[in-house]
């Protein structure tokens, strides 16, 4: 799953695992796949684009959609000029129409008018040179978040997580801290109790098996672990929150 939010003004908040980011007026967000969401505010006078879809919607283009970059974690939230949004805004219009008319193969013609959206998205990104400009502990906190987002299921120690990185664990940790001001186990933690609240809330499956997607060693050390962290069993939990 894939999206994107284009705003043309008012103002939101989206969070993105723990990260959270406003958003204004000549902005976009981009999502990348896979990640943990929210919206935790719009503002009532909010105006822009909301655009969802799978890889599979895109069947036919994938060879396209693999040379774009504008989903990877580099990337969140991209000014744009007002040109950029109005020209943006115009062809958001022209798919939804297209989405909505009897056309012959409908659905190949909005994919492809959606590419030809995202090709101009990735015109707006900004250079290389700019990305190279942000200091060393940036760089190396921005690619531990996204392997958080990414491995969390499957690694949870600072060690693990430098080994990928391919320095120690005291470097990522100082690196870490100083961009953030907390620790990278303090991130670990915090995405382990977030991911643990969307499967419990999110899903019908047992805590024995989210126990086990979280690679914890048994459910009793998964529910001791929730409950330290939130004051809560994963039971109560789920009972309290889950619709």
């Amino acid at each position: 799953m894939y999206d994107f939010i284009l705003v043309k003004a008012g103002e939101a908040r989206r969070t993105v695992g723990l990260t959270e980011f406003a958003l204004k007026a000549n902005q976009i967000f981009l999502m990348p796949t896979n990640q943990i969401t929210s919206t935790p505010y719009i503002s009532s006078d909010i105006q822009g684009f909301y655009c969802h879809f799978t890889l599979s919607f895109l069947e036919g283009f994938l060879p396209f959609f693999e040379k774009l970059t504008l989903f990877e974690n580099n990337f969140v939230v991209v000014d744009l000029t007002e040109s950029m949004v109005f020209g943006l805004s115009e062809r958001m219009e022209d798919l939804i129409t297209s989405s909505f008319s009897d056309l012959k193969h409908v659905s190949t013609q909005v994919a492809l008018k959606l590419m030809s959206i995202l090709f101009e998205i990735e015109n707006a990104l900004p250079d290389q040179k700019e990305l190279r400009a942000r200091s060393a502990p940036e760089r190396i906190t921005e690619s531990f978040k996204k392997l958080l987002n990414e491995r969390i299921g499957s690694i949870k120690k600072v060690s693990d997580f430098s080994d990928l990185l391919h320095i120690t664990p005291n470097h990522l940790n100082k690196c870490v801290r100083t961009v953030t001001g907390k620790s990278a186990n303090q991130w670990i933690l915090e995405m382990l109790i977030l991911e643990s609240k969307t499967l419990l809330i999110q899903s019908h499956v047992s805590i024995a098996e989210i126990a086990d997607a979280l690679n914890f060693e048994d459910p009793s050390y998964f529910s001791r672990f929730f409950k330290a962290s939130t004051g809560i069993s994963p039971i109560a939990y789920r009972k309290k929150y889950k619709a």
